[in-house]
């Protein structure tokens, strides 16, 4: 019952990401579409924290359990069309 490994794999890129985007000049362009996808976790970690205020208030049609898969799958959209546009960044 120990949650550790869970809250590691689960928080752990929340911090990661920002870190290396500061430490690390971007090599490709397309860099935005990592911050999109960030932005899309987080909100899928937001509606499964706020799983009952969202139910009742969508007149329970929809819970944020439900609402955090459709946001979290906006995650591989927005890198994969960063695969998709990126260029290689020439270096001065």
């Amino acid at each position: 019952d120990d949650l550790r490994p869970y809250f590691l794999v689960q928080f752990l890129p929340l911090i990661c990401i920002p870190i290396l985007f500061i430490t690390y000049p971007p090599k490709y362009s397309g860099q935005e579409h990592i911050l999109i996808s960030l932005f899309w976790y987080v909100m899928a970690k937001v509606c499964e924290e706020k799983d009952r205020e969202i139910y009742i208030m969508s007149g329970e049609r929809v819970s944020g359990h439900s609402l955090k898969h459709v946001l979290a799958g906006f995650v591989p959209f927005s890198l994969s069309c960063m695969l998709i546009v990126r260029q290689p960044l020439i270096e001065e």
